[in-house]
């Protein structure tokens, strides 16, 4: 699912909305910050990187399109209360945390160094979910998080392939690994819908944009030495003992 040119795509999305948008900043990167554990928990790091930079900031995993550039984020952010310090969306499996908005302040990083905290141990836990988990868990033990939480309709914030339509701000494709009928022939056709949207932005002929590719490169995988990886595995039986 995740080539080259679906990375390049979604990233050029952002930007594209970014240029459109004076009061937007994209901060993207192709890299992770930690070699121990996947990319997934860059979310994390990214949020708390850029944390006291903004009001608030939107995280938009990489199986996710903005579709209505015409829409502010300000659209979205109105639909929070004083109190509320979260957004997001819920389906029938939890809260979807691969497309929020997140209030700068001193709750959001608390929030976040909680979430990190465990990752270790969440990376290599059977049938995880990685942050999802990691979230799960916090709220178990901190239930008084809900409050801080404004759930929003989907077509607010991030709609899926089955309800998207072009009006809505964000075409997310989430979990297509894991709802395959046919392996190979599943990531294809995952892949080919994604780029499909790619080409799509609300409030041109036909939601058709000309797609004019920006100069753009991936950064090469990080090298990781083996006394590296050493260090990562000591790092993690040392918090599953702890």
């Amino acid at each position: 699912m995740f080539t080259e040119e679906v990375a390049l795509a979604s990233l050029q999305n952002k930007m594209d909305y970014c240029d459109l948008h004076d009061d937007v900043t994209c901060h993207l990167r192709t890299s992770g910050t930690d070699v121990c554990t996947s990319f997934v928990w860059e979310k994390e790091f990214s949020l708390l990187r850029h944390l006291r930079d903004h009001e608030w900031l939107l995280w938009a995993d990489c199986d996710a399109l903005i579709t209505n550039f015409s829409r502010p984020l300000s659209s979205i952010v109105d639909a929070a209360g004083p109190d509320h310090n979260l957004i997001v969306i819920e389906d029938h499996n939890y809260y979807n945390l691969g497309v929020l908005m997140l209030r700068s302040g001193d709750w959001a990083e608390w929030l976040i160094t909680e979430l990190l905290k465990p990752r270790d141990v969440i990376e290599y836990s059977p049938g995880a979910w990685r942050d999802t988990k990691s979230f799960r868990d916090l709220v178990a033990k901190h239930p008084e998080v809900i409050s801080r939480i404004k759930v929003v309709e989907k077509k607010r914030l991030q709609s899926y392939d089955m309800d998207w339509d072009l009006h809505d701000f964000i075409y997310h494709q989430p979990n297509c690994k894991y709802n395959l009928k046919t392996k190979m022939d599943g990531v294809l056709d995952c892949r080919r819908r994604f780029l499909s949207h790619s080409f799509r932005i609300s409030g041109s002929p036909n939601g058709i944009a000309e797609y004019k590719p920006r100069s753009l490169a991936l950064e090469p995988d990080q090298y990781v030495s083996l006394s590296h990886r050493l260090r990562c595995l000591w790092r993690r039986m040392s918090q599953t003992w702890s």
